[in-house]
């Protein structure tokens, strides 16, 4: 009798521990369970771009409403030449020709350039995406060639300075230059307080 009972308290023990690891043992699947599922929603969250295109010849990020600046050259006419980093990371500029308005990669833009010629990348403290949504929207608007056009208000006939002035002005309410119904040179948008330069970069 006393051997059965042996034999009931030692079954009953090894049902309570048996019990008690299959129930941590749930658990700790459960659990694991629960970490996968973060997991995979956190994936779910990432986004699925890797980040904007470079600029040609550095490992610059290029961003909508950059400002380029380059130096005066035998390429730009030994007068400079300025133009804006559109929504779409093309160049929107405004050149002799027509139309004067026109939309450029950013290989292209660089490729034109002679070796040795230097590209300044200037950022906006303030309303860069505006005017880079403002330039793409309106850079075919621009049909001729004027430096004799200093209404800011005319689209149609325009200069490189010019469209980079209206683009802020029309498109964030930003006046990077003092006196916006005048000639505007490109050293003008350059040496603007509203932008900061980011980087020089040399054409090859």
């Amino acid at each position: 009798m006393r051997k059965i009972l042996v034999l009931i308290s030692a079954l009953f023990v090894f049902f309570i521990v048996f019990s008690g690891l299959s129930n941590s043992a749930q658990a700790a699947e459960h659990e694991t369970q629960n970490v996968e599922n973060e997991i995979e929603s956190e994936q779910e969250k990432e986004p699925l771009s890797v980040g904007n295109p470079l600029y040609p010849n550095s490992n610059l990020e290029m961003y909508p409403g950059d400002v380029l600046y380059t130096s005066k050259g035998w390429s730009t006419g030994l007068v400079g030449h300025t133009a804006i980093v559109g929504t779409d990371f093309r160049i929107m500029e405004v050149l002799t020709g027509t139309p004067a308005g026109r939309p450029t990669l950013a290989s292209s833009f660089f490729g034109r350039h002679d070796p040795g010629d230097k590209i300044t990348v200037l950022r906006a403290t303030s309303g860069a995406s505006g005017a880079a949504t403002w330039a793409t929207k309106n850079v075919s608007s621009a049909q001729s060639y004027n430096l004799l056009s200093h209404n800011i208000d005319n689209i149609g006939s325009n200069y490189c300075s010019k469209f980079v002035a209206q683009a802020f002005y029309h498109g964030s309410n930003v006046s990077l230059v003092s006196s916006i119904n005048s000639l505007i040179l490109p050293s003008e948008i350059k040496s603007s307080s509203k932008l900061r330069v980011i980087a020089t970069i040399t054409a090859k």
